[in-house]
């Protein structure tokens, strides 16, 4: 299983052909490698695992949250971009009926991010 602190060689590692690792494989707490570094906000791992094609749009299992609602909700904007960027649906509502805007709201990044936020999701 895939941690998003790994360093970047090992990261890499995954775009070699054949590599076999499941990059949507969830740990037990519900969370695959590209929720979790949504929500630690690991930019940089999770544009390596949308290269590798990781499931943008897979939830995890306690609160139905995809990676986007993560991003938004942690106020990791970079993440969230990448996200949104690589097609992501920014429709997917969590368990509560929320979308990742409406976390984003509800959570006060949006108001320190309201242009970006605006823009990322328009």
């Amino acid at each position: 299983l895939l941690h998003p602190g790994l360093d970047e060689k090992v990261l890499s590692f995954l775009k070699l052909p054949g590599v076999g690792a499941d990059k949507n494989k969830a740990a037990k707490n519900g969370c695959t490698p590209l929720i979790s570094a949504s929500m630690n906000g690991h930019a940089d791992a999770v544009r390596l695992l949308v290269e590798v094609g990781a499931d943008k749009d897979k939830v995890e299992t306690a609160d139905g949250m995809s990676a986007l609602h993560w991003a938004v909700c942690d106020g990791h904007l970079e993440a969230a971009r990448i996200l949104v960027e690589a097609g992501a649906d920014r429709s997917i509502r969590d368990s509560h009926g929320d979308t990742a805007l409406d976390l984003a709201m509800d959570s006060g990044h949006a108001g320190v991010l309201a242009a970006d936020l605006a823009a990322l999701f328009s």
